[in-house]
């Protein structure tokens, strides 16, 4: 890659921001596609937020991906939103149309088609959900586009599952919603329902336990799993290929997603099998694995 006065930025903000595969992903589709761009990770501690959102004008900034813990946050600070992202509440891509900043939510895009392409049946399902932050906004919705019918949603700031429950019910009030504590008397409702999906960051360290207890997770005969963590193998889906449990784990998500927002800064047309054919030789590499052990190693020091 050669950096040169014509290249054009395109990045990703988050806190923390060190485990995200995007740079490696879009790197090595804008070397496959010869293209004279760069992708780069931007550390933004949230009270920079704001002024970090304002650089992107200012610095001439293509777009950018937004993840934790500000794909909410953010939006405050947007010119415009996409009407799927505003109905979300939370935003993951951002792309800068001649100095107006738009917000996209290309996750609810990424998981939606990643369950399509598993065939996993959700119509009328009863769903666990650990997380209340952005990415659970995106799954939640998203499943009920797909057809469930009732949600469990924990978080260990109850606020915040109280928060998306109601959001779900402004838009749809027929949907059965149970906010709670992401403690073992309310995560137990695991062992009830049809599908578990941890929303939340636990699995993305090397050392983080399972999200939920094992008993909750054993005990249910008809579970589905879908993990979106994506940058390592859980515990979850250590578990769940275990336990033979069907699951999903984060990467196929995490591909589609990326390649949505790629289409949007650039204007392209379905790029979605290509980044698939990108990341499939980084696994093959073993490049995606090192950058796993790199981060890995820097947490614990």
């Amino acid at each position: 890659m050669r950096i040169n006065g014509k290249t054009k930025v395109i990045g990703i903000i988050g806190y923390p921001i060190e485990h995200t595969f995007s740079p490696i992903m879009h790197n090595a589709l804008f070397e496959r596609l010869k293209l004279n761009y760069v992708y780069i990770p931007f550390l933004v501690k949230p009270e920079h937020l704001q002024a970090a959102v304002e650089s992107i004008r200012a610095l001439n900034i293509v777009g950018v991906n937004v993840t934790i813990p500000h794909k909410e946050s953010v939006i405050p600070y947007l010119d415009d939103i996409e009407p799927i992202a505003k109905k979300i509440g939370a935003v993951n891509t951002i792309c800068n149309v001649k100095g107006k900043l738009v917000g996209y939510n290309t996750d609810v895009y990424g998981f939606i088609s990643s369950i399509k392409s598993h065939n996993v049946s959700v119509r009328g399902k009863r769903v666990f959900v650990l997380g209340a932050g952005g990415v659970a906004h995106a799954v939640c919705f998203g499943l009920i586009e797909l057809g469930a019918t009732c949600f469990y949603i924990a978080d260990i700031f109850y606020d915040k599952a109280k928060s998306l429950c109601d959001r779900i019910l402004s838009f749809y009030p027929d949907i059965e919603v149970h906010p709670g504590p992401a403690k073992e008397e309310f995560t137990s409702y695991v062992e009830e329902v049809d599908i578990f999906v941890n929303a939340s960051p636990i699995g993305m360290r090397a050392g983080d336990p399972l999200p939920v207890s094992k008993k909750s997770i054993c005990n249910n005969k008809n579970l589905f799993i879908y993990d979106v963590v994506y940058n390592r193998e859980t515990e979850l889906v250590k578990l769940a290929k275990e336990r033979k449990i069907p699951y999903i784990d984060g990467l196929e998500m995490f591909v589609i997603q990326g390649a949505r927002s790629f289409e949007l800064w650039l204007k392209k047309k379905s790029v979605k099998k290509l980044m698939f054919e990108v990341v499939s030789k980084l696994l093959a590499s073993g490049c995606l694995e090192r950058h796993r052990r790199t981060t890995s190693k820097r947490k614990k020091r």
